[in-house]
């Protein structure tokens, strides 16, 4: 059985994130859905609760549920529903423990008004106990290849080891992105330094793509009868990854997932990927 938790909240967003995971509900064995919608408590300036308040959202969030309940309609034969008054990103986070995924869209409102990178989003990113996938309305391809963004720490093994499993799923090509900087040019006409910085350059290029190589191989070794390529690139990680997301079925990459709530231990390249990401982006935790 496969557990997926989406958190719906009734905007344009959270609706699109719900209808990619409808449409990816044939790739998992026996799913079964938790929809999660949060609001908050109004709070009264001279203390305590406003319970008026309080009824009215609770009311609110059982009509926005209902209307997620009938955008699914029979197409799931286990739906469960979490109503909790309180943090989004904490409702989330404990929903995914024992969770398979979580599926997010990029922006929300209501209980999910801070649904953008920097707040719920990250948090939940950052700290979920499973994948999390963070949807754009419009946004990817449904029969593009899982790309993947790899560098040589643990968090990057663990978002190839689940790309890889999940090519194999989807039966597409797994492409495997590794990115490097060049060395620092130094303004200096003399023929020894240019030649010497065309060599260190020339020999950078040569180990990201041997370090790529070595990647494609260890995955092929696991999965023979997936199609692997790599790629490898000068410049920000983030950057050539956000750009290669608009022609991929799925954008990985890693996280280390520690941290308390609230704590920033997203990584740069998550986050930029996160933020200008045309399509589809997994956050995988390496824990």
């Amino acid at each position: 059985m496969t557990k997926i938790v989406v958190g719906v909240d009734g905007s344009d967003g959270s609706n699109d994130a719900l209808d990619w995971t409808l449409k990816e509900l044939d790739l998992w064995d026996d799913p079964t859905l938790l929809l999660v919608h949060t609001w908050d408590y109004p709070y009264s300036l001279r203390g305590g609760f406003t319970s008026g308040g309080a009824d009215t959202l609770r009311a609110d969030a059982e009509a926005v549920m209902d209307l997620a309940l009938k955008r699914i309609g029979r197409t799931v034969a286990t739906v469960q529903t979490q109503l909790k008054g309180g943090s989004a990103a904490r409702a989330l986070i404990d929903a995914s423990s024992g969770a398979d995924l979580v599926v997010l869209g990029a922006r929300g409102r209501g209980g999910f008004a801070s649904l953008l990178l920097g707040s719920v989003s990250q948090q939940v990113a950052e700290h979920a106990s499973c994948p999390v996938v963070v949807k754009r309305p419009g946004a990817g391809r449904t029969d593009g290849p899982v790309v993947v963004g790899v560098d040589d720490s643990d968090r990057s093994m663990a978002a190839l080891t689940w790309a890889a499993a999940e090519a194999e799923r989807r039966r597409t090509q797994l492409v495997i992105v590794h990115s490097y900087q060049m060395p620092t040019p130094i303004y200096d006409i003399s023929f020894a330094t240019i030649q010497t910085l065309e060599d260190n350059m020339d020999a950078v290029q040569k180990a990201a793509e041997a370090f790529a190589a070595e990647q494609r191989g260890t995955v092929q070794a696991l999965h023979p009868s997936l199609f692997v390529s790599s790629e490898v690139a000068a410049g920000r990680a983030g950057s050539i990854l956000a750009d290669r997301a608009k022609d991929a079925a799925l954008l990985v990459v890693g996280t280390a997932g520690r941290g308390e709530l609230g704590a920033f231990v997203l990584g740069s390249v998550s986050r930029e990927v996160l933020t200008h990401a045309a399509g589809p982006v997994v956050v995988v935790p390496s824990t």
